[in-house]
């Protein structure tokens, strides 16, 4: 996601080059009007690169700004539309906010 923590997308983004790949990155428009645009900004990555997804990392809170982000929704796209099996979830900002 485009609104994802640097520190991690700088790893992320280190590690797929010295593997030869490449990042990319859903664009989450701001200010948010609905979660159903952070849905639609990843379904739009997918759709716009078939068959070149192997991994997905998704912030459930974004640091800036507080965003909450439906994971249970993306992962579950990730899956279905991406064919993407290997997704890490960043639940730091999470703990304490989300009730269960």
């Amino acid at each position: 996601l485009s609104s994802g923590y640097k520190a991690c997308n700088f790893c992320i983004k280190e590690y797929c080059e010295s593997a030869g790949g490449e990042v990319i990155t859903a664009h989450i428009p701001f200010p948010l009007r609905s979660s159903e645009e952070i849905i639609d900004g990843v379904r739009k990555a997918i759709r716009q690169n078939p068959g070149k997804l192997r991994f997905a990392y998704i912030d459930h809170i974004t640091s800036q700004p507080s965003v909450l982000v439906p994971v249970k929704e993306i992962v579950q796209i990730c899956k279905e539309e991406g064919g993407i099996e290997e997704i890490a979830i960043d639940g730091a900002h999470a703990l304490g906010i989300i009730p269960e």
